[in-house]
């Protein structure tokens, strides 16, 4: 919510100018970088070699004020080249991902005086983070493939409609045999099963109590609570036992989808008001559809943060199904509270502030070192309480809002876990061509290839059981687009040093697939031997640094001239010299202002 004219005080109107100058700064960066990236650099380098030169100080500078970044939150060594920042790119991202997480934590904690959300008087909690060995750990294990000892593998090109893995179904109101009929969509669209639990979601009434009002139970201080490590069926029953009697269960899962294609869950974090469960998923994977007599039961209240993705893995890896559902963050949002992520919940009425360090870690590590152990067992140790919070809350602000919670709540458990096959015609996959080509802005010439490359990574990613990301990065892709590489140098020089083993495999398809979505290549001895990996240096040469044929000696020398001296208008001259009108300047930025001018004053 906005703060009214009388309330604005002179940091607001500070703060939003400042907020428009950086966000016109960023927006110009990353429009002119879109638009110099569609522009053929490979030839303009070879025409202009002072282009060269120019690219290579501003690659400096950018690496430079990168290194600046990373020491700003703690990096310890410098990356030394471009290659290095290339390699480390996705590493990047997630410090990136980092700051915005806690620009927006603290911003919350900013805007939260002004608002009706008034903080904890109990003191701040906090995990202690464990860093050093751990995280080079992290980073560096070569992690055995837990998939391969599933009872079942998954079968990555079965896109045939996904059967529920039911093999009973405890507190039912119509039959299992009823429940899993085919269903046939009138619109002649691909039959399906439908959601076993389809009716008892709809239909299941939720305990009167959780309409009343009642004092919010505090959790149990974190150090004092039993945290228990599930990996026996002994153990699996033992916490089955001690579930039942419960009113009210927090759930959460912890996935992992880098080195698997479909993905499947490492660990399941179950919290009662006295204790903390831990199942270790990959070695109770065939065991657990036992908890459907505590899932399903709509007398017991399952609270998950976020349950969209959760609902889908339980389905896809258990069999497991939800009836009884509230969900916090809907909960958030109907109250419209001014931070909906669960480290907001945690920090405003648990006074925790709960780590980020562990987000993105490898679940599939045994075993899971303590820092982790905890990271796991705090997203739902204090959920509880936060459900007991929101929930007086909403009633509080009426029967109705309550209500709208508890319908997002079911509209999620009636999800379907379903197979996807590759959409190669519309691209709409997850990493189909589709969002990448308007991301890049890709023109019609490349479309060819940027097609291929990624039907072809999709399948490589379903034969070696990968991510399509792990088998060939999107920035690799882009890199192949532009450069178009004909051998496997060049192929390294873009991807880098973490070459999956797809590709290192099956490289020769790959280039193929360039050479042949190529325009440029005409002679078809030469991409034999491009194929095969026999071509000479000086073949490679007369393929790839193909010239316009119509462009003679003194023209090329007069677009040459032009183009380095716009190149170091670019990237040295001052803001107060720039060419306010020039053509090329025109193309980058989309029309004849001074543009150019402002982005350099600008710069971010």
């Amino acid at each position: 919510m906005s703060a009214s004219p009388q309330s604005r005080t002179t940091s607001d109107l500070d703060l939003e100018a400042y907020n428009a100058r950086v966000f016109s700064a960023v927006l110009k960066t990353t429009q002119a970088a879109s638009k110099l990236a569609s522009q053929d650099l490979t030839y303009h380098k070879r025409a202009a070699p002072d282009v060269t030169g120019a690219i290579e100080r501003c690659s400096k500078r950018l690496l430079g004020l990168t290194n600046v970044l990373l020491k700003a939150v703690g990096g310890k060594e410098d990356l030394t080249s471009v290659d290095e920042l290339v390699e480390k790119w996705s590493t990047i991202g997630e410090v990136n991902d980092t700051l915005f997480e806690k620009t927006d934590t603290y911003l919350d904690m900013l805007t939260n005086r002004k608002s009706e959300l008034a903080p904890s008087t109990t003191p701040t909690q906090s995990l202690k983070r464990k860093r050093g060995k751990l995280d080079s750990a992290m980073a560096n294990a070569n992690i055995a493939r837990p998939q391969l000892n599933f009872q079942t593998q998954a079968d990555n090109y079965n896109t045939s409609p996904f059967r529920p893995l039911l093999t009973k179904k405890p507190n039912a109101m119509i039959s299992l045999e009823e429940s899993l009929k085919m269903e046939y969509p009138k619109d002649s669209g691909q039959p399906y099963y439908r959601n076993p639990y389809q009716y008892e979601i709809e239909n299941a009434k939720f305990p009167k109590s959780m309409k009343k009002p009642s004092k919010p139970v505090e959790p149990m201080t974190f150090e004092n609570t039993a945290a228990n490590w599930i990996d026996t069926p002994e153990k699996l029953r033992t916490m089955l036992k001690s579930l039942k009697n419960e009113t009210e269960i927090a759930v959460d899962l912890e996935h992992h989808d880098n080195r698997s294609y479909i993905g499947f869950v490492c660990l399941m974090q179950i919290s009662t008001r006295s204790q903390d469960y831990l199942v270790d998923t990959l070695v109770l994977r065939s065991e657990l559809e036992e908890l459907n007599d505590v899932f399903t039961d709509p007398r017991i209240i399952k609270v998950f943060h976020g349950a969209n993705s959760d609902i889908i893995w339980l389905q896809r890896d258990f069999g497991l199904y939800v009836v009884g559902l509230f969900d916090t963050y809907h909960a958030a949002k109907v109250l419209n509270l001014e931070g909906k992520s669960l480290g907001y919940l945690l920090d405003i009425f648990c006074s925790f502030k709960a780590s980020k360090e562990y987000q993105l870690a490898d679940w599939r590590i045994r075993p899971l070192p303590q820092p982790m152990l905890d990271y796991a067992r705090s997203d739902t140790h204090y959920l509880l309480n936060i459900y007991d919070k929101l929930r007086n809350r909403l009633l509080a602000s009426g029967a109705d809002k309550l209500e709208s919670v508890l319908s997002s709540s079911r509209k999620e458990c009636k999800q379907r876990y379903e197979r996807l096959p590759y959409d190669h015609e519309h691209g709409l996959s997850f990493g189909g061509w589709k969002m990448l080509s308007e991301k890049w802005a890709v023109t019609e010439e490349m479309m060819p290839m940027l097609k291929a490359i990624t039907q072809w990574r999709d399948f490589m990613a379903r034969k070696y059981d990968d991510s399509v990301n792990y088998v060939l990065p999107n920035r690799a892709i882009f890199g192949i687009l532009k450069s178009k590489p004909v051998n496997v140098p060049g192929m390294i020089g873009i991807i880098g040093k973490n070459i999956s083993e797809a590709v290192r495999e099956n490289v020769d398809e790959l280039l193929k697939i360039i050479v042949q979505n190529d325009p440029g290549v005409t002679r078809v001895d030469s991409v034999r031997e491009i194929i095969s990996g026999r071509v000479n240096e000086s073949d490679t040469e007369q393929i790839v640094d193909q010239k316009p044929a119509s462009v003679d000696t003194k023209e090329s020398e007069e677009i040459a001239r032009k183009r380095t001296a716009l190149a170091e208008e670019l990237f040295s001259a001052p803001s107060d010299v720039m060419t306010a009108k020039s053509q090329f300047w025109g193309s980058i930025f989309g029309d004849n202002q001074r543009q150019p001018a402002e982005y350099v004053q600008h710069e971010v």
